[in-house]
């Protein structure tokens, strides 16, 4: 089966089997993964960038080392979205969460970005 799924095909009925649900799933949020990953990053950099002089002075191996596992963790945390997606999926409201689950994306990611800046403002100051 393609990676896409076409309309009308197995994977767009509610009753679809697992393996087709599962791997719609995949599909949609892993690519999007790159893009949550990214924003985080960059808000990560121009912290960085900015607490650069006042932060080279002070430790900062314990900071680097919080920041990797708070990666690690929004990470975890976007994975969350994967028995969302299917649980809805195997509903008879398939249709419309394929349309709006891009809300979801978005949610997470504003929700993830404003616990980045909130943490990069306790740890780098």
């Amino acid at each position: 089966m393609n990676a896409r799924h076409r309309p009308g095909s197995v994977a767009d009925r509610a009753d679809a089997p697992w393996k087709d649900l599962i791997t719609d799933a995949i599909c949609y949020w892993e690519p999007r993964r790159l893009v949550y990953n990214g924003v985080l990053a960059v808000l990560v950099l121009v912290w960085a960038w900015s607490a650069l002089p006042s932060w080279s002075s002070r430790a900062g191996r314990p900071a680097l080392a919080t920041l990797f596992v708070l990666a690690v963790a929004a990470n975890v945390a976007y994975c969350a979205a994967d028995p969302v997606d299917v649980f809805l999926q195997c509903s008879e409201f398939r249709a419309t969460w394929q349309r709006y689950r891009w809300v979801l994306f978005v949610a997470g990611l504003l929700t993830a970005a404003a616990l980045t800046w909130l943490a990069l403002a306790v740890l780098l100051g």
